[in-house]
């Protein structure tokens, strides 16, 4: 269970770029980075892909979030940037400008004939050139094309150290996760105060994406028990059941950065609702610069003891890195390798299953050298 795995009630609400949060500067800074990996790397320009849903590292050098199909970015050594997206021709360039602070936006039919086309405009036919994004979800056409239009080139995969820059998160970047924070605390306040009303999980799932949109998030996605046997689900086209008790995932973005939580309703510290906050709390404690994530599913197996409660909390996940979306090189289970290396932020969940109820218990935390900090909403 994840941000990934909800399905959106609407796709895209609210794009802007946040200039209080994120200046130009701090792109001047980030591109500073990249072209910096760059030189070591020993290539003189790098072709960056994403797709709608794994767009971290092209927002993060553009402030553009993709939000149709895919985009691609081509960065220089010392040239200004050229960005790729849109649905063609000119149409909604000027929205896209007016959320990413690159001047250079153009579509082109074939990925690989537009890159092919800038490399050349910068005096670049052949040798090493830096690539990522190929990896992920970006559509294998597109990655067909790109790599078609970079032939007589020598690709070098430049995702890992992207990652490397992304993944400890910078005083604006911690603002803006306060933000999303807070607007998901928002959201499930409200969705307490709907079923309080309502005895339904589908009119609370309503009521918590009112909250978010009126705060201005541009996506949320949420998952509740709308039927008797308790498991979470998306919205659908019918309301579901009314219930005793509420338990719901939420998750949404707001200006790129990503908040989420896991809940139950009426809120209980005693018995299961007990044991997933005490394996939610040790995993926290735990997240310290040097320790493996590895270590935090074990640490959390250890509390849960059970072997049936390990396998059903496994199954939903029990957390991984946020920030520009879901950072899967940061998945907490028994089997990553990842070491933390401190500034990281981590969405730690636990869920216990009580016949068809529910017990989640969920936190956000900064990996400090004390352990886990809860991160504090704004």
């Amino acid at each position: 269970m994840s941000i990934d795995s909800l399905v959106p009630v609407l796709v895209h609400g609210r794009a802007v770029w946040d200039l209080e949060y994120l200046p130009v500067d701090e792109f001047e800074e980030r591109l500073k980075a990249v072209r910096s990996v760059m030189a070591d790397n020993g290539v003189p320009a790098a072709v960056i892909a994403c797709s709608s849903g794994r767009y971290a590292n092209v927002s993060y050098l553009t402030g553009y979030r993709a939000t149709i199909r895919h985009s691609v970015l081509l960065v220089h050594a010392s040239r200004s940037s050229v960005l790729f997206a849109g649905l063609g021709g000119s149409r909604g360039f000027d929205q896209i400008r007016a959320i990413s602070w690159i001047g250079d936006v153009r579509h082109y039919g074939d990925q690989g004939e537009g890159a092919r086309a800038v490399l050349t405009e910068w005096g670049l036919t052949g040798g090493p050139i830096g690539v990522a994004g190929f990896k992920s979800d970006v559509p294998i056409g597109v990655v067909s094309e790109i790599m078609g239009g970079l032939d007589g080139f020598e690709p070098r995969h430049l995702d890992e150290e992207l990652f490397r820059l992304r993944r400890r998160k910078n005083p604006r970047e911690l603002a803006l996760l306060a933000r999303s924070s807070g607007i998901v605390a928002r959201a499930r306040q409200a969705a307490a105060t709907e079923f309080i009303r309502s005895a339904s999980p589908y009119k609370a799932a309503i009521a918590a994406e009112l909250s978010a949109r009126v705060a201005g998030v541009c996506e949320f996605r949420v998952l509740a028990n709308l039927v008797e046997d308790g498991a979470l689900r998306p919205l659908g086209a019918t309301e579901g059941s009314l219930a005793r008790h509420l338990t719901m995932h939420i998750g949404l973005e707001a200006s790129g950065y990503w908040a989420e939580t896991t809940f139950g309703f009426p809120d209980s510290d005693e018995g299961p609702a007990a044991l997933a906050q005490q394996s939610v709390d040790t995993m926290a404690a735990l997240a310290r610069p040097g320790v493996r994530l590895a270590q935090l599913a074990e640490a959390a197996a250890k509390v849960l003891g059970d072997d049936e409660r390990i396998r059903f909390a496994t199954s939903l996940g029990l957390g991984q890195g946020l920030g520009l979306g879901v950072e899967d090189e940061l998945e907490v289970t028994t089997g990553s390798t990842a070491t933390l290396l401190g500034g990281e932020v981590l969405s730690l969940r636990t869920v216990i299953a009580e016949g068809t109820q529910w017990f989640p218990a969920a936190g956000t935390v900064l990996v400090t050298e004390q352990g886990g900090r809860p991160l504090a909403s704004r």
